[in-house]
């Protein structure tokens, strides 16, 4: 009660609590005008006995009337403190209700913010892969480039006679004519390798920097982290000439191609187009995996 605020109180308590208070100065009020009669009629005096029947009657009278009334006020105030502990038990069943609400919306609150940040991180990734997309783009074009004007340089003097066509009119010749020294119609794989070798040296100058650009442009795809590489490794495929395609058959099997020019060329089937009509064309399909002429359905 003495923690109570008198303003939190209803109509109902206040009223109860004005009853108890009222019959408790009733109950005090008769309790001090029965003292003082007793003692007005009953003059108190060290010497004289004390009459013990009036002391008893005193007694009776204080205990059956003020102590009913005493005695009521204790029910009324106990029937008050139970409805003040009611009243704050529901206010605090309200106050965890709130704090659950409020828990509540900070959930969906959160969970926003969650769905928020995902939103933003897609988009981050997206703007990512398309900013990837760009500088995978224009370095790739940068060496498409490089690789076209390198392959308009192999042209001799006169502008006619691409250089690619000059060695494998060279090599195709020093094959057949090995072929007819030895009286035979296949040729083995060292042989192939020696005569490709020494077919290949006069153009050394010129075949080595475009086979090293064109491999480097096939492993910059490759080793890219963008979708649809394909794509691209046709884009380059579809800038190779049937002669060009033939020098790259030849040079994915020697030994210094083998090992990394020729899994990208069945990787991506960058010998799809290749003519094998040339000119006494030697045919050592066996030695590459099937997807470097036909892509995988």
């Amino acid at each position: 009660m003495s923690e109570t605020n008198h303003s939190d109180l209803s109509i109902l308590e206040k009223w109860i609590f004005g009853i108890a208070m009222a019959f408790a100065g009733s109950g005090l009020l008769i309790f001090i005008i029965a003292i003082y009669l007793f003692q007005h009629n009953e003059p108190f005096n060290y010497g004289s006995s004390i009459n013990s029947n009036k002391f008893g009657d005193l007694g009776s009278f204080i205990s059956g009337a003020v102590g009913v009334i005493w005695s009521f006020v204790s029910v009324l105030l106990f029937y008050l403190a139970l409805r003040l502990q009611r009243s704050d038990l529901k206010m605090q069943r309200e106050e965890l209700v709130l704090q659950r609400e409020e828990l509540a919306l900070t959930r969906e609150e959160m969970a926003l913010t969650r769905q928020e940040i995902e939103g933003q991180k897609h988009q981050m990734e997206k703007q990512n892969e398309t900013l990837t997309l760009q500088q995978f783009e224009n370095t790739f074009f940068q060496l498409l480039n490089v690789h076209n004007s390198m392959s308009d340089m192999m042209y001799t003097m006169d502008k006619t006679q691409h250089a690619v066509s000059s060695f494998l009119r060279g090599f195709s010749s020093n094959l057949q004519n090995h072929k007819n020294l030895n009286k035979r119609q296949n040729i083995e794989y060292e042989e192939f390798e020696l005569i490709y070798a020494k077919a290949i040296f006069s153009y050394r100058n010129v075949f080595i920097p475009y086979l090293t650009n064109l491999y480097h442009l096939i492993k910059f795809i490759d080793k890219s982290q963008i979708p649809n590489k394909k794509n691209y490794t046709n884009l380059v495929r579809a800038q190779l000439s049937p002669h060009e395609l033939s020098l790259l058959y030849y040079n994915g099997i020697t030994t210094s191609g083998i090992a990394k020019f020729k899994p990208l060329l069945e990787k991506y089937t960058l010998l799809k187009n290749m003519d094998k009509s040339i000119e006494h064309f030697v045919d050592f399909n066996h030695m590459y995996v099937q997807t470097a002429f036909n892509a995988e359905d």
